[in-house]
This record gives structure tokens, C-alpha cells and sequence, in this order.
């Protein structure tokens, strides 16, 4: 216990905050000190919270909790208000193609930045900030977004931007990516995919056999092993 002269020369240096309002909250008494005066506080809302004083005093904390949980609210509401005009079916796949863009172009961590944000591919200025999901929601609509398509970008050096970018089905994307290629047999001219779809291969499969320079008699008349044409 302190000395009865030290306490009261330690009270005599603290700041009176008793029945000073801070925002929702009003100080009542001193609950105990700790590197500071920390305040009992009632909320206009009925609760309670227990304030170091300058936090009060600096407008830090200004409500028992009940502020924060009201802003989370309406952040909450404010975003379906945002996206009422978005389809149910359509905001998960939405926000997965959003998420996923933006990931693979700025983080270095996720599997594919390399052959993304690692070899310099961007999100235009557009698409990120805080306004940025809802213009890319916006632009995804009015470019036909479906359930099951895919973003894809029509110069596959090119930058994630409105005037680059399409929404295409997977056998669509597959063709369009640096590493297919386009080969002639035949008299015909067509991606290593769609030949692969064609010879009853796997894409993986044909990329293999290209990759050890196989002639495409040979491609085509090899069967993949485990699985059968026709």
C-alpha cells in the first residue's frame, strides 16, 4: 500500500475525468493505475469499459465496443446494397475470379506468380483500391460473366485490364496460354489442345510427347497409356 501523503499526491497529479464525456462514453471513477490512470466508463448503450486515460483523451477508444460492431454492420449491409444487382449464382465464381486474379499478380507466395506478377503482369488501377471489386464486378457483367467461365486474357503478355480481357470457357483458355503451341499435320493447323482432344489424349500427355520431340505420326498413333479411343 502506498503512504496515505503519496497516494494523494499521485491523485492530486491525475487528470480528473469524472463525468467527462468521450464520445459514447462518460468517465465515472478510476478503476487503478498501471503506467497510468485507467478510467471506468459507462456507454450510452448500457455497457461498460475500462479506458487508460489518454486513449480517452485522444479519441482512440470511444464507445464500449458497440461502435465498432455497428460500423462491421453496416460495412456488411453497404456491400450487399453494392451487389444486390449481382446474381446469388454468380457472386461466389465472382469473387473467386477476382480473389484469384489479384493473388497470382501480387503475391509472391502463390503458386502461380511466376508466370504472372513474377514476369511483371499487373492489375490495372482500375481493378484494385478501395473501389476496385465493385469495378471489376461492374465490368464483369456487362462483359457477359456466366457461371463456370473464366477471365482470360487475349494477349497473354499483356496486362489485366478491360480492353485485354474476356470471359471464356476452360477449352478456350487452355489455347490460349504462352506455352501451347500450334502445329500442322495434315493439311490442318490446330493448338496442341485441341489436337490432343482430337487424338484422344490428355493435355498433359500431349505436352509430354512434344516435349521429347515426337513426330506426330507417332504421337497419334501411340494410345495413352490407361486409356483407350473410341
Amino acid at each position: 500500500m502506498l503512504p496515505s501523503a503519496l497516494y494523494f499526491a499521485c491523485m492530486a497529479q491525475t487528470l480528473d475525468l469524472a463525468g467527462q464525456r468521450f464520445g459514447r462514453l462518460v468517465a465515472v471513477s478510476i478503476a487503478y493505475r498501471r503506467n497510468g490512470a485507467y478510467w471506468h466508463c459507462e456507454c450510452d448503450c448500457g455497457g461498460t469499459n475500462v479506458v487508460r486515460a489518454g486513449l480517452l483523451r485522444n479519441g482512440t477508444v470511444a464507445s464500449c465496443g458497440c461502435g465498432s460492431r455497428e460500423q462491421a454492420k453496416l460495412n456488411c449491409q453497404k456491400w450487399w446494397r453494392r451487389n444486390e444487382r449481382i446474381p446469388e449464382q454468380l457472386r461466389s465464381g465472382l469473387k473467386n475470379c477476382y480473389c484469384n486474379m489479384l493473388r497470382r499478380c501480387t503475391d509472391p507466395s502463390d503458386k502461380r506468380w511466376e508466370c504472372y506478377g513474377g514476369r511483371g503482369i499487373r492489375v490495372c488501377n482500375s481493378w484494385i483500391g478501395p473501389d476496385g471489386r465493385r469495378s471489376f464486378y461492374d465490368w464483369a457483367l456487362e462483359a457477359g460473366y456466366q457461371k463456370g467461365l473464366q477471365i482470360d486474357r487475349i494477349d497473354v503478355n499483356g496486362h489485366y485490364e478491360p480492353g485485354n480481357c474476356r470471359f471464356v470457357d476452360a477449352v478456350i483458355q487452355a489455347n490460349n496460354t504462352r506455352r501451347n503451341r500450334v502445329i500442322a499435320w495434315q493439311g490442318r493447323s490446330m493448338s496442341a489442345a485441341d489436337w490432343a482432344r482430337e487424338l484422344g489424349l490428355s493435355y498433359a500427355s500431349m505436352q509430354h510427347r512434344l516435349d521429347r520431340d515426337w513426330p506426330m505420326e507417332r504421337i497419334a498413333s501411340q494410345p495413352q497409356r490407361g486409356r483407350r479411343n473410341g
